[in-house]
């Protein structure tokens, strides 16, 4: 989900981005990776936007802003899936039992997990900021 995805990044910055994200400032890059995809012959690509989102080193991780990671997760997935052509799936992976999935976007698509209610409540509680 995010470029530097092992450079150590701090809370803030990762926060910005996640809300970047969110915001849509990424989605032509997702776009063009999914019309590549398609071009190549590809389209039933399995893709996984990341991993061990509860995590404290990865930049993608959700702890910073989990309400910004789960639509910045939510909107790669609506901008892929508008791509003509494409049958894209979208892994989920935890990195721990209990950890909220993105969503509904995640659930037929997923490879590998099951889908667990995402709420602001248990969001928080597994997406734990690495700054306390």
């Amino acid at each position: 989900m995010m470029e530097r995805n092992e450079e150590g990044l701090d809370d803030d910055e990762v926060r910005g981005l996640l809300r970047q994200g969110a915001a849509g400032r990424f989605d032509h890059h997702y776009r063009a990776l999914a019309e590549r995809l398609v071009e190549l012959n590809v389209p039933d690509t399995v893709l996984v936007l990341g991993w061990e989102m509860n995590g404290t080193t990865y930049s993608h991780r959700c702890g910073p802003d989990p309400d910004a990671w789960k639509t910045y997760w939510n909107r790669i997935v609506t901008t892929m899936r508008a791509v003509p052509g494409q049958k894209f799936r979208f892994d989920f992976t935890r990195a721990a039992a209990g950890t909220p999935s993105p969503g509904p976007s995640a659930t037929p698509a997923t490879t590998r997990s099951t889908s667990s209610a995402w709420t602001p409540t248990t969001s928080r509680a597994a997406c734990r900021s690495t700054n306390r």
